[in-house]
């Protein structure tokens, strides 16, 4: 386990679409199931957590942005889990209600 935490943000080249995020992003590959829906302050993410194996994933909150995927990734830190910690799990949806388009 480590103390480090980080945000990242990828941008994804690809028209954004439930299918396209299926494809690209989905941390397994290929998934058939449905990110999960997530709404803040009037925004819509797609919420992907751990994956299969045994390493450590960030929680991916997707979203559109001028017609492409946006991935917002929320790394550690981990505590017995392969998902980030709860008080980062608290904190990841304060920091997305406050994202806004221009």
């Amino acid at each position: 386990m480590g103390n480090n935490a980080g945000i990242d943000f990828v941008y994804v080249p690809k028209t954004f679409s439930v299918k396209d995020l299926q494809k690209c992003c989905a941390p397994t590959g290929l998934d058939d199931t449905p990110p999960g829906i997530v709404r803040l302050n009037g925004r819509i993410f797609y919420l992907y957590g751990p994956g299969g194996g045994g390493v450590d994933y960030p929680d991916q909150f997707l979203t559109e942005m001028n017609g492409r995927i946006l991935d917002i990734q929320f790394d550690g830190p981990w505590k017995d889990s392969k998902a980030p910690i709860e008080e980062t799990k608290k904190l990841e949806r304060l920091i997305l209600a406050t994202m806004r388009t221009y």
